[in-house]
């Protein structure tokens, strides 16, 4: 197992998020102990991280270091070091944010939003090559865009989705089409209203997202796209207050998975998790399962057990990093 995330390093009081390093950790004995692999003085944000089927591991990030522009390492397992798939200088054209980073058939693709050009946008490279190109040579997006989130489907069509800033906030999904270019995946702002933080997963019966629904007081809302349109699968009928920033939405042993914050016990913004089944959202581990508030979710599923990394606050507001096991 691999967790990449950033470290707080900075002066003692300073809340700066550009005060963070970079650091990825490897587990070998599930999650048991857990090694430092890459770590550096420069500092980062965004960090993304995956593997190819030769197990080579890949890391992406904002890197201060050049500017704030994304650059990609790749790490060797035989030889334990790790060197810059393509360009050192950096890859995006100026400052990249809301980093991912996704492999499929020989090819690595970088979804970020790119300061220099306005927008979303998917760099694409050969992993003999490492030369970089955004995929069909334009922004991916119309107009200016945040909360993005990149996934390759198995038959290896490149989705993405984002809070639409250049149509009244609402969440956005497009997919590329070797001939026609980007093309939105239904119309343009599926969500009746400003949809933040969206998250894609690919389904037995199509692509779902979930949300962030301004309409329902910020909670959770997952949709699912079938036969042409966007079915609502409700809001998540989530006992707590407020949900927000990031969730994250897993397809499982064939049901999805919806986790989240929400206020739990007077204020803790703690994690919950519920599953889809029958048509109904049920939560999985009772409301707010993790001990403390936590932040920056991240889940992916792997022979059929999800595993879900966040930062946990921890007591006292120790802060730490927790990894959680759905079998």
């Amino acid at each position: 197992m691999y967790v990449a995330c950033g470290v707080y390093v900075s002066e003692k009081y300073s809340s700066s998020r550009t005060k963070y390093s970079p650091l990825v950790l490897k587990s070998e004995d599930s999650g048991e102990t857990w090694e430092t692999i890459y770590t550096s003085s420069d500092k980062a944000m965004f960090t993304s991280i995956t593997t190819d089927d030769s197990g080579n591991v890949y890391l992406a990030m904002r890197s201060a270091a050049v500017g704030g522009k994304l650059v990609v390492l790749k790490y060797s397992g035989s030889t334990s070091s790790w060197s810059y798939l393509g360009s050192a200088d950096g890859i995006s054209s100026d400052i990249a944010n809301y980093v991912s980073i996704k492999i499929h058939n020989g090819k690595m693709y970088a979804a970020c939003k790119d300061y220099g050009l306005g927008g979303a946008v998917v760099y694409m490279c050969s992993l003999k090559t490492g030369v970089w190109e955004a995929l069909g040579n334009s922004v991916a997006s119309e107009g200016d865009a945040s909360d993005i989130d990149l996934l390759i489907s198995e038959s290896g069509t490149v989705y993405i989705s984002y809070c639409d800033e250049s149509f009244s906030r609402k969440t956005s999904v497009r997919y590329y089409d070797s001939v026609s270019g980007w093309k939105y995946l239904g119309s343009r702002g599926i969500s009746s209203d400003i949809g933040t933080y969206p998250k894609l997963a690919e389904t037995d019966d199509g692509m779902a997202i979930l949300y962030r629904d301004g309409t329902i007081n910020s909670k959770p809302a997952v949709k699912l796209f079938k036969n042409g349109n966007w079915d609502d699968l409700g809001s998540l009928g989530c006992n707590g207050n407020m949900s927000s920033t990031n969730g994250e939405l897993v397809y499982c042993q064939g049901s999805l998975f919806a986790f989240f914050k929400e206020e739990v016990g007077g204020g803790s913004l703690r994690c919950s998790c519920m599953k889809y089944s029958s048509g109904k959202w049920n939560y999985v581990g009772g409301q707010g399962f993790s001990s403390y508030s936590v932040d920056y979710l991240n889940a992916i599923s792997n022979d059929g057990s999800i595993f879900l990394v966040f930062k946990d606050w921890g007591e006292n507001y120790t802060y730490g990093l927790s990894l959680v096991k759905f079998y």
